[in-house]
């Protein structure tokens, strides 16, 4: 038994050996991927559309252009003779006039009211849907609407029937007049295809029949007369033509 004792001390002390060789304490090191090389951004890489920012900038320059005249004095100046003179025989220069010489409060309303109340006033058994100063029907003021880029919630003021009623003389050729490429007589016969209460300026095929100097071009469609002379028509196209 005795014998044994320095065999036990002996493997003892070559396990104590062991594990102060062995250390206790140690930390692991990650080893992070390889950062792949970037290539060098070039310029040419860069796919940038500026289309539609100068889209933008020509139609910008496009309308000062289209609401300006030769002389580069304000289109809808020189237009104001014209437009009263229309005004005036159409709804006696009423913005809140409806056809059938009734008030409503149209300047008040928004261009989706005005539309909404033209179809119910016709499916009320109107005739006509013509409203306000310049007695826009539903077809017309719905173009309109769309080609200027007004909203629904646009009101049908003063000035959007005024601007309304200007983009109708251009569309009739206002600027090819008073820059003199067509005859004043042109543009007289040309504006009273739009508002029926202008004369034609001579005998002409009219909506529904052969019509005569001084009568409405829709004359003989049991609706529609001409209550402007033809004098008094060219003397408002001479002011514009002296404004421009």
């Amino acid at each position: 038994m005795f014998a044994l004792i320095p065999l036990f001390t002996g493997l003892f002390l070559l396990s104590k050996s062991a594990q102060a060789s062995t250390p206790t304490n140690y930390t692991t090191q990650k080893v992070s991927a390889p950062i792949p090389e970037r290539k060098p951004i070039q310029i040419s890489e860069f796919n940038i559309d500026l289309s539609g920012l100068f889209a933008s900038f020509r139609r910008l320059f496009d309308f000062s252009a289209q609401n300006t005249t030769p002389n580069g004095n304000d289109l809808m100046t020189a237009a104001r003779p014209i437009l009263d003179m229309i005004g005036r025989y159409e709804s006696g220069g009423d913005y809140n006039r409806v056809y059938g010489n009734v008030i409503q409060p149209l300047t008040s309303m928004t261009l989706s009211q005005v539309i909404g109340f033209q179809n119910d006033y016709v499916a009320a058994g109107s005739p006509s849907s013509a409203v306000g100063k310049y007695q826009f029907i539903r077809k017309t003021l719905r173009s309109l609407k769309s080609d200027l880029g007004f909203s629904d919630s646009t009101y049908f003021n003063a000035y959007t029937q005024d601007t309304m009623a200007l983009e109708l003389l251009k569309r009739r050729g206002f600027k090819s007049f008073i820059e003199g490429r067509i005859t004043m007589q042109q543009f007289m016969l040309n504006i009273s295809m739009e508002w029926a209460s202008l004369p034609v300026p001579f005998t002409t095929r009219g909506y529904k029949k052969t019509v005569q100097r001084g009568e409405s071009y829709y004359a003989g469609d049991g609706l529609n007369t001409a209550h402007a002379s033809t004098a008094a028509v060219e003397s408002a196209l001479t002011q514009a033509r002296g404004l421009a």
